[in-house]
């Protein structure tokens, strides 16, 4: 990402699947910092992973829209704006 000038937006897909715990804040933070210049878009299953970067987002003052696929009486893959329950606080899932 530091070679190139272009600003556009980037994608990454679960960055952190072959990665071991040591590096997935180091990744995290890398990410959240570089979507100070550009937008960012993450698709993770990895719960860890994604509450690290909501953290850190708050603690660099990043913006950012969480969004979940799942499964609905409508049918799959419907989109919606909201953490997945297994990601959310305690107060947010008794708010369910």
């Amino acid at each position: 990402m530091s070679t190139a000038d272009d600003s556009s937006g980037i994608v990454f897909d679960d960055p952190v699947s072959s990665l071991d715990y040591k590096w997935r804040e180091g990744v995290a933070l890398r990410l959240v910092r570089e979507a100070k210049r550009r937008q960012v878009i993450v698709f993770t299953h990895d719960i860890v992973f994604l509450l690290l970067l909501k953290e850190f987002s708050e603690q660099e003052g990043v913006g950012q829209l969480d969004q979940h696929v799942q499964q609905l009486p409508v049918g799959a893959g419907v989109c919606v704006q909201e953490l997945p329950w297994v990601a959310l606080s305690v107060k947010g899932k008794s708010a369910i």
